[in-house]
């Protein structure tokens, strides 16, 4: 079960973000192949959805766009057995074994800068934060076990509680990162380009135990 859930939430988060095409060369849907459970994966040359995150962009006002995006080698390490253990704050050396590791190797990244809204997008957001607000603390689910709402609220639970454990405990180790950013739009006639290069970035939760 555990073992399901855990490729559910992986392959869900990374569909969204990235094209089927990449997904498919490095076989995300055959469990055996991408070894969720083992506590390791890896992923080569993933391609961006940039349809999907363009979209987003444009949801929230920011003035750019990309258009292009690649990822040469991801690789996350996951120690299932030790997330959900109780430690000790002065067990520096359990802590340390139980972090989930992110590293991403090979970003490749072309964007431009884009003034086109959405409007629309924006103003339906807003809604529904709005409307969620109202609406969670009425929210009642039957609490029948036989109920479908009932099951799927507890599916809901485990895995929203997988991804808080997993981000709760999260490195992430960026290397060899490109960006390129093109402005077309603040001067057409003398457009310009500006570029930035990473050699590596670590990225780690604030622990406040510490």
């Amino acid at each position: 079960m555990f073992e399901r859930l855990a490729q559910q939430v992986l392959g869900k988060f990374l569909s969204k973000y990235f094209t089927e095409e990449s997904l498919t060369e490095n076989k995300l849907y055959t469990s055996k192949q991408l070894g969720v459970w083992s506590g390791y994966v890896s992923l080569e040359n993933l391609e961006l959805k940039k349809e999907y995150v363009n979209a987003k962009l444009r949801s929230k006002a920011l003035p750019f766009e990309i258009v292009h995006c690649s990822l040469r080698r991801v690789e996350i390490t996951i120690p299932w057995a030790k997330l959900s253990n109780p430690m000790s704050s002065n067990d520096r050396r359990r802590k340390e074994d139980a972090v989930v590791v992110l590293v991403v190797d090979g970003i490749h990244i072309l964007a431009r800068t884009s003034l086109d809204f959405d409007d629309v997008a924006l103003r339906q957001e807003e809604i529904k934060k709005r409307r969620q607000a109202l609406a969670d603390p009425f929210q009642r689910i039957d609490t029948d076990p036989e109920s479908k709402s009932y099951k799927e609220l507890l599916k809901k639970r485990l895995r929203d509680g997988l991804l808080q454990e997993i981000m709760s405990k999260l490195h992430i180790h960026l290397r060899d990162v490109h960006i390129r950013l093109e402005d077309v739009e603040s001067n057409p006639a003398n457009p310009y380009a500006c570029g930035i290069t990473l050699e590596s970035m670590h990225i780690q939760h604030d622990d406040e135990t510490d």
